[in-house]
């Protein structure tokens, strides 16, 4: 999908499949709706289109999806490809089919259809419907070689980005370091954040670094992270084996950030298969839960293993193609967390929508959730006294919740909600939460918000959300285990550039790849 954006302030979709050899359009759609078909004894789910890895990079023909179906065989699902050149490659999908079907089921803002629309559809209302927008916009600002971008370069980009979205509407803007060789590149990159949150007025900001060089950006007087919309992001990689090591430098990276008041890091833990053990991470990550309040587990897989196993031709049902099965990273983290986790306890990524109306209830704006309910499992933690861990999914019915506010959208979207609907959605939510809960005092005392009397609801609101941790799962896909249909609805856009002006922002798969 493309979008091209002009400089004047007007976004043009342009969406489009064409035939690799002859470049003619192909109008058919890149995820067909069937229903769900059954063969033998195995029960097709859906059909998609995903990409042969041989036919994409070895033989270098780039975007050139192929037929695929999402197939269950006995209690495992499976992304199947059906390549007319390289045969038949099954990939895990999901080593519990129960898990799979209750996750589609949460499908933000398509009630009763566990689907989202395709690409064509999301690309051609992205003018006339927010929903179609994404949450997060990646922006690198640096070089293949480390090099920073210039200011001018830079604000031309953001306009580019800016003109994506209605005058409303926040978003998120995730700046991408990037590998920065020294010091003095951390600190231009310091003053170039600096310049960024000056010309830029609706977005939170998060800049992606290595953790030792967070450390160096800690350091620089003046650092951009003492703004309140600049928040930090790493991404640590461990290695099983050296979880001593991780921990070593993660406490490093804690005390540094310490030094500032209030400050929140996104961390983020990428591993290979098989896994290392995260119990002493999450450990650690669990003390420091009023520093690091979103811990994302995302697993990965290299280069050369995508090409040694997606080059493969079978015409068998095994899993050939290898696992992006995100269960057995849940279980581990149930075993190495503890507390009697389960499952159940990990809610589909989209049920962050529910979060759209409390965000501008609280004064942060008004954001586009809708997120697929495949791009990841959330388990959110409440920290009471003592050492009493409560999952939220315990106490909060996740699938109810999700119907109601997508019920209540429209209603809660201006800036100041009706009082009318601000009542409607407390009794939604009280209706959604289990009696004699915190999550039933704090959302009782919300009466008070319409009676002017609102700082001591927003106090208790403020302590719980302080008590909160969350941990994400990233159930990432790769280049080989694309689904199109699954894809439709992501989160992040990055914006690519052409050329040495043009630009446009394309759905990059929650930044996948």
């Amino acid at each position: 999908m493309r979008i091209d954006v002009s400089e004047k302030g007007s976004a043009h979709p342009e969406t489009y499949r064409a035939c690799m050899a002859c470049y003619q359009r192909d109008r058919t759609s890149g995820a067909e709706r069937p229903e769900v078909d059954v063969v033998g004894e195995n029960a097709i789910l859906y059909h998609t289109r995903t990409l042969c890895v041989p036919c994409s990079i070895t033989e270098r023909r780039g975007y050139d999806p192929v037929p695929a179906i999402v197939v269950q065989r006995g209690d495992t699902v499976y992304l199947e490809r059906n390549c007319p050149v390289h045969g038949l490659l099954s990939t895990e999908y999901c080593r519990s089919a129960t898990f799979f079907r209750e996750a589609i089921t949460f499908a933000a803002g398509v009630p009763g259809d566990p689907f989202d629309a395709d690409l064509d559809a999301l690309a051609s209302e992205i003018k006339s419907n927010r929903s179609s927008l994404p949450l997060v916009v990646e922006l690198p600002v640096t070089t293949g070689s480390g090099q920073l971008l210039s200011k001018s370069l830079v604000d031309m980009r953001l306009r580019k980005i800016e003109n994506l979205f209605p005058s409303e509407l926040s978003f998120i803007l995730d700046i991408k370091g990037g590998a920065l060789p020294s010091f003095s590149h951390v600190a231009q990159l310091n003053a170039l954040l600096l310049h960024i949150e000056q010309v830029t007025r609706r977005c939170l900001i998060i800049v992606d670094l290595a953790y030792d060089r967070l450390i160096d950006f800690a350091h620089i007087p003046n650092s951009a992270l003492l703004k309140g919309r600049i928040f930090p992001g790493v991404r640590y990689h461990l290695v099983r084996g050296e979880e001593e090591t991780a921990v070593a430098e993660l406490t490093q990276l804690i005390t540094t950030m310490r030094d500032f008041s209030r400050i929140q890091l996104i961390f983020t833990l990428s591993f290979d298969r098989p896994f290392p053990s995260l119990a002493s991470v999450l450990g650690l990550v669990r003390q420091h839960r009023d520093i690091i309040k979103f811990v994302v587990l995302s697993p990965e897989r290299s280069t050369r293993e995508l090409l040694a196993t997606a080059s493969k031709s079978h015409m068998t049902y095994d899993a050939a193609g290898g696992s992006v099965d995100p269960v057995e990273l849940i279980d581990l983290v149930c075993q190495d967390v503890g507390y009697g986790l389960t499952r159940s306890d990990f809610i589909p990524a989209s049920v962050l929508q529910c979060l759209e109306p409390l965000l501008s209830l609280m004064g942060y704006g008004q954001y586009s959730m809708r997120i697929s309910s495949l791009c990841g499992f959330i388990c959110p933690l409440q920290f009471g006294t003592g050492s009493s861990i409560t999952p939220v999914a315990r106490v909060i019915d996740s699938r109810r919740l999700l119907k109601t506010v997508s019920s209540l959208s429209d209603a809660l979207r201006p800036r100041t909600i009706p009082v009318l609907a601000l009542n409607r959605l407390r009794n939604e939510l009280l209706s959604c939460t289990l009696s004699g809960t915190i999550m039933q005092d704090i959302l009782t005392s919300l009466a008070s918000i319409d009676s002017g009397e609102s700082s001591s609801a927003n106090q208790r609101l403020a302590e719980f959300v302080s008590s909160l941790q969350f941990i994400i799962v990233d159930n990432k896909m790769d280049i080989a285990s694309m689904d199109l249909r699954r894809r439709a609805r992501c989160p992040v856009a990055t914006l690519c550039v052409t050329g040495s002006t043009q630009a446009f922002a394309a759905s990059s798969s929650e930044g996948c790849f």
